[in-house]
């Protein structure tokens, strides 16, 4: 049979008694009639020590199911989403921008390494944030990050913070001010303007009559400016 990229299989062998075996082999053939159209567009996320890879966590885009984590080896080091309270091997990214807590376990203290890789697809923002260290890997500009781990390490270690391609963006996202690094411009603007982070928190909200031209002494990121139900994007490096 042929089994489809992202969909997990049990392979149930039976006990040969002539030559004393089990068997059962794996080719990675691909089968002709895919169609490309049907090809995943997906973040892979790897974690591997400096022996072999340990576990891997998706993010695909162009379907509409997410897939729990299934478990055999409960001392085994994993990585995979959490929501609902359910863990997850595959989420479904469906929004423009999205955060999501990208959770880590593992049994034994070591150095540990993630990867991270994008098949089929191109994001413009692609960060990792570790909440024990403070920092903030750019993956588009250097796609690993080596850390410690320790057995009790609280799990929701990092954050995988992205902006998808292929959804089209909300009909009120509009340009409307000028941006140089912190520096907002907005040549006109009357009414209140709100700066938003990508947690959905507003961190800055002022009323401006005529022009604003201010630095909002941001950290990198990607936040939303909102004034008068126009939404504009910004992306702060």
């Amino acid at each position: 049979p042929i089994v489809a990229p992202c969909t997990a299989l049990f392979a149930v062998t039976t006990y040969n008694k002539t030559n004393n075996r089990r068997r059962i082999k794996f080719t990675a053939n691909m089968d002709g009639t895919v169609n490309t159209r049907d090809i995943t567009n997906l973040i892979n996320i790897e974690v591997s020590n400096s022996e072999s890879l340990l576990d891997r966590a998706y993010v695909r885009f162009n379907e509409q199911e997410n897939l729990q984590k299934f478990t055999m080896n409960a001392d085994a080091t994993h990585i995979y989403f959490r929501e609902d309270g359910k863990d997850f091997a595959i989420v479904q990214g469906n929004e423009r921008m999205s955060q999501l807590p990208l959770y880590f376990e593992t049994k034994e203290y070591g150095e540990y390494t993630i990867n991270v890789k994008m098949e089929n697809m191109n994001c413009e923002y692609l960060h990792l944030i570790d909440n024990m260290t403070g920092a903030n890997i750019d993956l588009n500009a250097t796609p690993s990050y080596t850390f410690t781990a320790h057995q009790g390490d609280y799990k929701s270690r990092f954050i995988l913070v992205f902006e998808g391609t292929g959804v089209e963006e909300n009909e009120s996202m509009v340009n409307f001010a000028i941006v140089e690094g912190n520096r907002v411009i907005i040549p006109e603007a009357q009414g209140r303007l709100d700066v938003i982070d990508l947690t959905g928190r507003t961190i800055m909200s002022e009323n401006v009559n005529g022009s604003f031209d201010q630095n909002l002494n941001l950290s990198n990121g990607i936040y939303m400016l909102r004034l008068n139900g126009k939404v504009q994007k910004i992306v702060v490096r």
